[in-house]
């Protein structure tokens, strides 16, 4: 390139105005026409801020066209509202750990992740959608001060289709600036598409607004997927002999449909899972929504369909007088408001295995409801659940060298479980979680008091790589002994 080109570039670059904002200039009949921006769209109606600092209301059926112009910010110094204006809606954010004031006004563009706000300064503000902590009506105001470093002439020239009508030149500054329209639409099938879609995406605002009380935090789950492994040593209740938990792949799919709307999750493989009766992981299919104050969790061992009458602890698995246990499926549903959440499983299969001192096997499951409570905000979570189980199991038949039953008992098995978990996200790459679980088995003459202290530690590292580590360390108390049972795991995922 040689110098002048060079030169010429540069002043070329420095002297073209940069343009971000799209306003609209709604046609009527007889060449008269708006030039504003569009705050608000109903069935009758378009409320328009328009260029002149007034709020006005045009009949939708009056309408014959719409033009886009490009400028750089709002020509307007004051805009004074009439009644029945528009919200002000009031927009906070996460930032460094804390929820901070963001911007306040109202919203004018929208896409599918982001929205635009014209703001009570007048300035125009682009934000993702997925930043949106908090959202507040704010009481309207009758006039608003805008913020101007400078007045000038504005020609909105007509589009080529319209250009017979008269000329019209909008502010009082000395310089006069020639706007030209990128984009006119005439066609009323699709007038209605635009501003059809306009009055949607306005109420999905609305709706944020109404729903947010339902929600914790605005997004429990992101829209990501996770497909990692476990590697897992140590484990008693998560893996069998016929069961795995090591080396399973683990696929976790999160979907959410924005703030404070629609979100769930699927996992399947080898997981830990936060209301499991145990901490260790433990092969899955787990299914869990949310939708305003309502949400619904599905889990089940596939294992169990898959190996049918295998699926079971074995004799040789276990040492006398002690049990195993693990989930086979629940069915957990709750109600969310605030930072609150009822946790209620009406319907929980565990399967427990139990080797009496005289030898004695028993295999059985037990139905045991759990309840509880969960409370999260930005900065940590927490839940705790409590649950019993009472009921009769039989133990594996005594036989003899032909084959002849020659004994079995029957005992009552009364079990006692709660479990409280505590998570803290640290930052955008650390998080960490505690898990206490804490289990009381009477069989018979038999008690047997079980706690466990988990840590599981989180690490994402470049947004496309999770890490996460597991340690743990199980006590069971019986009449006669007590044991430490040390269990530690890594996993590695990948994000998209």
């Amino acid at each position: 390139m040689s110098f002048f080109s060079k030169i010429f570039f540069l002043v070329f670059i420095f002297s073209t105005q940069a343009y971000a904002l799209d306003l609209n200039a709604i046609y009527l009949s007889s060449c008269a026409r708006e030039v504003g921006l569009i705050t608000q769209v109903n069935s009758t109606s378009i409320t328009m801020f328009n260029i002149k600092g007034q709020m006005v209301k045009l009949p939708r059926y009056e309408i014959v066209g719409l033009a886009s112009y490009p400028l750089d910010k709002f020509p307007v110094q004051k805009m004074e509202l009439g009644n029945n204006a528009p919200a002000v809606y009031s927009i906070r954010t996460l930032y460094n750990s804390k929820i901070v004031d963001f911007v306040s006004g109202w919203p004018i563009r929208f896409s599918k992740d982001k929205v635009t706000f014209l703001s009570e300064k007048g300035e125009e503000i682009t934000f993702s959608r997925s930043s949106i902590w908090e959202i507040s009506e704010q009481p309207v105001k009758k006039e608003y001060r805008f913020t101007q470093t400078r007045s000038k002439k504005y020609d909105f020239y007509h589009p080529a289709s319209l250009r017979k009508c008269r000329k019209s030149v909008y502010g009082s500054g000395k310089r006069l600036v020639k706007v030209y329209p990128q984009e006119f639409v005439s066609d009323p099938v699709n007038l209605k598409k635009r501003f059809d879609k306009f009055a949607t995406d306005r109420k999905v605002i609305d709706m944020y607004n109404r729903t947010q009380s339902f929600y914790a935090v605005p997004e429990v789950y992101k829209n990501q997927t996770t497909l990692g492994l476990w590697t897992f040593g140590g484990a008693r209740h998560g893996a069998s002999n016929n069961r795995a938990n090591n080396w399973t792949p683990i696929l976790e799919n999160q979907f959410s449909s924005g703030p404070f709307g629609y979100q769930h999750i699927f996992t399947t493989g080898a997981n830990t899972n936060d209301y499991f009766i145990h901490e260790e992981p433990q092969t899955q299919m787990y299914y869990n929504f949310k939708a305003d104050y309502f949400h619904l969790a599905y889990y089940i061992d596939p294992t169990l369909i898959l190996m049918g009458k295998r699926y079971r602890w074995f004799d040789d698995e276990l040492g006398n007088e002690e049990y195993r246990i693990n989930d086979m499926s629940f069915v957990e549903l709750g109600f969310d408001f605030g930072h609150l959440s009822l946790l209620m499983q009406f319907s929980s299969e565990v399967q427990i295995g139990y080797k009496d001192s005289e030898d004695y096997f028993y295999d059985g499951s037990l139905s045991i409801g759990k309840y509880g409570l969960a409370y999260r905000n930005h900065l940590f979570f927490g839940s705790f659940l409590v649950g019993t189980a009472l009921e009769n199991v039989r133990s594996d038949d005594f036989k003899d060298e032909n084959g002849n039953v020659i004994d079995f008992k029957i005992s009552e098995f009364n079990l006692k479980f709660l479990r409280v978990n505590f998570g803290q996200h640290l930052n955008d790459k650390w998080s960490y979680k505690v898990s206490y679980i804490k289990r009381d088995l009477t069989v018979t003459d038999s008690e047997f008091n079980t706690s466990i202290i988990s840590n599981e530690m989180e690490y994402k590292y470049s947004y496309k790589y999770l890490f996460k580590s597991l340690i743990s360390v199980e006590s069971l108390s019986t009449l006669d002994k007590d044991y430490n049972f040390l269990k530690f795991g890594i996993s590695g995922n990948l994000v998209f």
